[in-house]
């Protein structure tokens, strides 16, 4: 069945102060991402989707750098519809909570920090050591500093000037 279920429109601001954007030692990058998804077949399921994120860099000293990665995504169903499941916010996979399958936890809401060693092994590659933890609630009331999920691992990167080129990371949960 391919049929159009979805049409979304947004809007994506993004800020990149760093100083090498492949592998920042020195600044800050943030992104402020707002969406609507219309449901075509009825408005049950049209919903507006929110994300921030932000992120400070610190060099230690000669590019061993440390940061800490803020973030949440946020799903408002506006008139009572429901935000179908496949579109919740999540954590686990490959960018926070990468020690959990991704889409383990799923919610309307969703928060977590990264925080992230990184440093040079040889010319372009870099060694990371990552520590991660968040959580999804189903209202803003929700929220609190309790029932987080952790993950850690470490990994190698092969940057070049303007971007990452390959990444291999190895992460470790409570879970088994």
């Amino acid at each position: 069945d391919d049929r159009l279920v979805f049409v979304a429109a947004g809007l994506t601001l993004r800020a990149l102060y760093v100083d090498v954007p492949g592998s920042p030692t020195r600044g800050h990058r943030s992104r402020v991402r707002l969406a609507y998804r219309q449901s075509i077949d009825g408005d049950d399921f049209s919903h507006v989707q929110i994300g921030l994120l932000t992120e400070p860099f610190l060099e230690l000293f000669y590019r061993r750098t440390i940061s800490v990665q803020l973030g949440a995504d946020w799903r408002f169903a506006p008139f009572g519809n429901d935000v179908p499941f496949y579109d919740l916010a999540s954590l686990g996979g490959t960018e926070a909570l990468r020690g959990y399958k991704r889409g383990r936890f799923r919610d309307r809401g969703a928060t977590y920090v990264v925080g992230t060693y990184k440093f040079p092994v040889w010319k372009l590659i870099e060694g990371v050591v990552f520590c991660e933890t968040g959580r999804v609630f189903a209202r803003v009331a929700d929220f609190g500093f309790h029932h987080w999920a952790s993950s850690y691992g470490a990994g190698l990167r092969v940057w070049v000037p303007r971007a990452v080129l390959f990444e291999l990371s190895l992460a470790r949960s409570g879970e088994l």
